[in-house]
């Protein structure tokens, strides 16, 4: 019986923790669909602008196509991210937002060093990053990426109004915090007393 007791007084930490997990992966999750959704729009742009020219001159003449560039891939993530504030329903919440840009921005850095390894064979990289200008610009792109979650904030409607097709998170004007009950152990046997 006393087994029972010590899983019940600790109940409150045991889904506090797996609460935790649940949304690391929640964010782990949005942020690798954020990542894929904007990897695969960067390439097939990059490869629509290359495809007139050779790879190595599209490189070195980048300079020139950084504004149209910096425009288009920022007109991208901002797409990407409504689209996936929509669907996944994200809450309005500054540290949940930031963390999936942080998390989408990780999984950027990473397929970015491997096409800089890529690269790297075919010696086409030191061209590109003989480019300051051109470094501004993958740097500044990557802040954008990591930060239009976050940014994208204020243009939303406000808290408690439906996110989308009408039906937001299904609990009227409540904010998501109000519309799930939380019960904890202590008020679970105040509850039961009181019964």
């Amino acid at each position: 019986m006393s087994g029972g007791l010590v899983l019940f007084e600790t109940t409150e930490s045991v889904i506090e923790v797996l609460w935790d997990i649940a949304l690391a992966v929640f964010i782990v999750r949005i942020g690798f669909v954020y990542f894929a959704a904007n990897f695969a729009t960067g390439v097939a742009l990059a490869w629509l602008a290359s495809s007139s020219t050779t790879t190595a001159t599209y490189l070195t003449q980048l300079t020139s196509t950084l504004p149209v560039w910096l425009l288009l891939a920022t007109a991208s993530v901002a797409a990407w991210t409504r689209l996936l504030v929509v669907r996944y329903e994200i809450p309005r919440a500054p540290g949940f937002r930031l963390a999936i840009g942080v998390a989408g921005l990780l999984f950027m850095a990473g397929a970015d060093a491997l096409v800089a390894l890529v690269l790297l064979g075919q010696g086409t990289l030191a061209a590109t990053l003989a480019d300051a200008r051109a470094d501004a610009a993958a740097g500044l792109a990557l802040a954008l990426f990591a930060l239009m979650p976050l940014v994208q904030m204020p243009l939303e409607r406000a808290e408690g109004e439906e996110l989308s097709h009408g039906h937001g998170h299904g609990h009227g004007k409540k904010s998501v915090v109000d519309a799930v009950p939380t019960v904890n152990v202590k008020e679970r046997k105040e509850a039961k007393k009181t019964q």
